[in-house]
């Protein structure tokens, strides 16, 4: 066998997420066509190897396009930010090119240099800019989205694909209508994977290399990871290699066990930087109350108030514990969600809502 089943989540699962092959094949349309786009999706969806799949795509398909790589989640300041670009401006700067890049002096800004750069090689360029959202970190970042939207929207032979997975602040950037960068691009938000269309995944997997599961158990494997392709995946592929022939449930809860014992000092060490009122909220949240926020569940977990509990719903998100928006609240890691709550916890393991 020339490699495990589940092992690449880019050439099998990306186009069977439904709803969203379409999104994808048009996000790549409009890239060729050098229109900005913004493309967001749920946390941990590997959406840099996804961007990576279209820009090998693009450049196949267009001998003159180029394409720049950005990365801001280290970025703090605008200096840094503009360093970033020159940085990788640079990068794609061939022997061969005519064009050299050199540093903005003065009043002109390296932010222009994207479009000086494709006029200067007679190329298109796509800047694929990745953390865009730390811009609004920066000191006076209104005044940055303007400069940005003056020099980078509607260039004809330099477009902009902004990606991440924080979509709220997403959202906020390029769909507020109070924002300067509101229009600036085609906005596209991938949709999380239906159940129908991973547990079909899950039984061609299987049945294509050599081993049964039962429609009800491969549901199973999707409805425990909370249908997260990259969790999905890892439990499914765990669980073929348990199964002899014919996968039962006994398989999947010796491979989630499996699992669990080998993230096992990794969620410790996770667990073990958290606060006890954060503990103690998501003790609550495990504990499936309707209300966080109420009288009788204040006192129940001693949550304090309700502004102790809206600070530690913030303090989790931004340590990617979990993903808040104004209807839910879900675990990033739906694994870590399980052993959070049989292992360390010792709440009533997960099985008997989902079978």
């Amino acid at each position: 066998m020339d490699k495990l089943p589940f092992s690449n989540f880019n050439d099998e699962l990306s186009g069977l997420i439904s709803g969203n092959k379409l999104i994808i094949e048009r996000v790549t349309e409009l890239l060729g066509l050098s229109r900005n786009v913004v493309l967001v999706s749920p946390r941990g969806w590997q959406l840099s190897d996804l961007v990576l799949n279209i820009g090998r795509k693009l450049e196949s398909h267009h001998n003159d396009i180029r394409i720049c790589f950005l990365d801001l989640k280290l970025v703090s300041t605008r200096d840094d930010f503009e360093e970033s670009v020159f940085t990788g401006i640079l990068n794609i700067n061939r022997p061969e090119d005519k064009y050299r890049v050199r540093k903005a002096h003065g009043p002109v800004s390296n932010l222009t240099l994207p479009v000086r750069f494709a006029t200067g090689t007679k190329s298109r360029l796509l800047v694929f800019v990745n953390n865009f959202q730390t811009i609004t970190r920066f000191d006076r970042n209104k005044d940055l989205q303007r400069t940005l939207r003056f020099h980078w929207k509607d260039q004809e032979n330099c477009a902009f694909f902004i990606y991440g997975e924080n979509q709220e602040s997403y959202l906020d950037l390029f769909r507020d209508r109070r924002s300067p960068l509101t229009g600036f691009a085609n906005f596209y938000h991938l949709r999380r994977m239906e159940t129908k269309a991973l547990t079909e995944y899950i039984l061609n997997e299987f049945e294509n290399n050599g081993k049964r599961i039962d429609y009800s158990l491969a549901r199973l494997i999707t409805r425990l990871t909370e249908e997260h392709p990259f969790y999905a995946k890892i439990l499914a592929r765990q669980t073929w290699l348990i199964t002899k022939l014919f996968c039962t449930l006994e398989d999947i809860t010796i491979a989630l066990e499996n699992i669990l014992d080998q993230y096992n000092l990794h969620y410790y060490r996770i667990t073990d930087r958290l606060t006890c009122l954060q503990l103690r909220f998501l003790k609550a949240l495990l504990s499936e109350e309707n209300k966080l926020c109420s009288t009788v569940t204040i006192k129940k977990y001693n949550l304090g108030t309700s502004a102790h509990i809206a600070r530690c719903r913030i303090n989790l998100e931004r340590q990617e514990i979990l993903l808040c928006d104004k209807w839910e609240m879900r675990f990033t890691d739906p694994i870590y969600r399980i052993w959070l709550k049989t292992r360390y916890f010792e709440l009533p393991d997960p099985y008997p809502a989902f079978i």
